[in-house]
């Protein structure tokens, strides 16, 4: 619960017109998406020992960059956490007016937040205390993997790993 409810009606976005308008692709992008991540954590890897504090992609960003970068970043990040509910709500109308064409958009809007909200609300309480580490951040399971082996490659390679003055700051 919690979390993983964030979105109840995007599975029809991935396994419906996407599915659809891919020709059935859409287990290529996800294998695109998981080179993406496992980059990103080996890069977070890398990053750990020259920045060791609070390692998200504004504070990188930000430090071996330019500051200039980590203020896109960081607003990027927040507005994507600003659309993407709202585009998620606005798509449950959509879908839902398909076989209840008599019944308001702003209802299914409406709902939709609700329950959502709600969901998110008691159901982070419920996760915290009925799943395993692994399933309290979302995706968890699936990025576990990933992770555990960019550390472990990590742990390899400590004697190779970058010196703190030898990333660019700021």
């Amino acid at each position: 619960m919690g979390l993983v409810f964030m979105a109840p009606l995007a599975v029809f976005d991935t396994f419906g017109i996407v599915a659809e308008a891919t020709e059935g692709h859409v287990p290529l992008a996800y294998l695109a998406i998981l080179v993406a991540v496992v980059f990103t954590a080996f890069c977070y890897s890398r990053m750990v020992p020259v920045l060791p504090f609070a390692g998200s992609a504004y504070t990188y960003a930000r430090r071996t960059i330019h500051p200039a970068a980590g203020f896109l970043v960081g607003w990027t990040a927040t507005l994507d956490y600003l659309f993407l509910p709202m585009i998620n709500a606005l798509l449950s109308s959509i879908y839902m007016s398909v076989p209840f064409p008599n019944v308001p958009a702003w209802v299914w809007i409406g709902s939709t937040v609700i329950v959502t909200t709600a969901m998110n609300l008691v159901g982070v309480k419920v996760a915290a205390k009925r799943q395993p580490p692994a399933g309290r951040c979302p995706g968890g399971r699936l990025t576990g993997l990933p992770l555990l082996l960019g550390a472990q490659y990590h742990r390899r390679h400590q004697r190779r790993r970058l010196r703190p003055g030898a990333a660019p700051v700021g």
